[in-house]
């Protein structure tokens, strides 16, 4: 079962530590990957029918992170979804180039020859 209590937390967390501060930001995006992998069918449900749109915001920054460890196209094909939701803050915090960055590293991943 996803934990939003701690996704929550988590989500809260990053928002009020300093963009300079890499070593928490580091620290708060491996928790979040950690969480968001656990169980990819808990989390795909979240994102598609409980995510808000600043915390679709935050997980932008960690997609790739994400990929890297599931090598779940699911993943993407959800957060793509869930970018249609939040078309406006899609456009202003360029969400789309993220989940470009995800898929493509996704499919160097499944298929480093292709590249």
């Amino acid at each position: 079962m996803f934990n939003e209590i701690k996704f929550k937390n988590l989500i809260q967390t990053r928002e009020k530590t300093h963009c300079e501060d890499d070593y928490t930001l580091e620290k708060i995006w491996n928790e979040l990957t950690d969480l968001v992998c656990e169980n990819m069918d808990d989390t795909l449900d979240y994102l598609l029918n409980r995510c808000t749109g600043r915390e679709f915001v935050i997980l932008s920054e960690f997609f790739e992170s994400v990929i890297e460890k599931s090598l779940d196209q699911r993943y993407i094909d959800t957060i793509i979804i869930v970018a249609k939701k939040y078309p406006e803050e899609t456009k202003r915090y360029y969400i789309d180039s993220f989940i470009d960055d995800a898929q493509g590293r996704l499919n160097y991943l499944l298929d480093p020859e292709e590249d």
